[in-house]
């Protein structure tokens, strides 16, 4: 499905006729002039070769991905880390999110797929708190935004004369006015109430057109309003003890 010029969605149970069972991630693909870079990429070999065949359809060679921007470590968005790696791509993601990779531990939630293990690599950069990712003439702004996991990263770029906004599982279009439980996926040994209000706070300053999350709908207008619900409904439901932090 094309977005914008030169931006694709090529991934995500959500979209595509899959036999994929799990609640596969939305994968994206930027098509730059230093090859197609993907933001996340999927679960199993059946999501990659699902991948493989939308960038085809879209006239693009699955032999040019050349970099994976992760948004954060949980196996639905990072399963195809190893091959795609094996395949020449060059991995990024936040530190942490390469500690987790390199061990496999809990914090790649595979014990929510009943996996009992996880494809372990080393990542090739590690991002810090806040960088700046250039791809040929693309820039991508990387954002630590932890909450939904320690190294959930939001990724923020100019497409077509938008601002862009790739936010993984930060938060949920069609979930963001509901409960607390479903602002974002709670599961995770990471998950952190404080640090998500924080980052949520911060990320709602950055007004984005596009805002591209890791499962379900995505917003092609004024998408920073998803941003702005979510966090009206987390300082519904945490608010009180948030407030009593900022004024320690």
């Amino acid at each position: 499905m094309q977005i914008l010029k030169d931006l694709y969605l090529v991934g995500g149970r959500h979209f595509f006729n899959t036999d994929v069972k799990v609640a596969d991630c939305n994968t994206y693909a930027v098509n730059t002039d230093d090859g197609i870079v993907l933001i996340d990429c999927g679960y199993d070999a059946g999501s990659l070769a699902m991948i493989d065949r939308n960038l085809r359809y879209w006239g693009m060679d699955p032999a040019d991905i050349r970099y994976v921007l992760l948004t954060h470590s949980h196996l639905d968005h990072t399963g195809n880390v190893k091959t795609l790696q094996e395949r020449g791509a060059s991995i990024i993601a936040h530190h942490t999110v390469g500690d987790a990779l390199a061990s496999g531990d809990e914090r790649t939630i595979h014990y929510a797929f009943d996996r009992a293990d996880y494809p372990v690599c080393q990542i090739d950069r590690r991002l810090g708190e806040r960088e700046v990712v250039e791809i040929g003439s693309w820039r991508f702004e990387a954002i630590n935004a932890p909450g939904h996991s320690d190294g959930t990263m939001v990724y923020v770029t100019e497409c077509d004369g938008k601002k862009v906004m790739f936010i993984g599982d930060f938060v949920f279009h069609e979930r963001a006015l509901n409960t607390d439980e479903t602002i974002a996926w709670n599961g995770g040994t990471e998950f952190d109430t404080d640090k998500f209000l924080d980052s949520l706070v911060c990320i709602q300053q950055i007004r984005a057109d596009v805002v591209l999350p890791g499962h379900y709908g995505f917003l092609m207008y004024n998408g920073s309003n998803m941003i702005d619900k979510a966090l009206v409904v987390a300082l519904r439901a945490w608010g009180n003890q948030y407030a009593k932090r900022r004024r320690v």
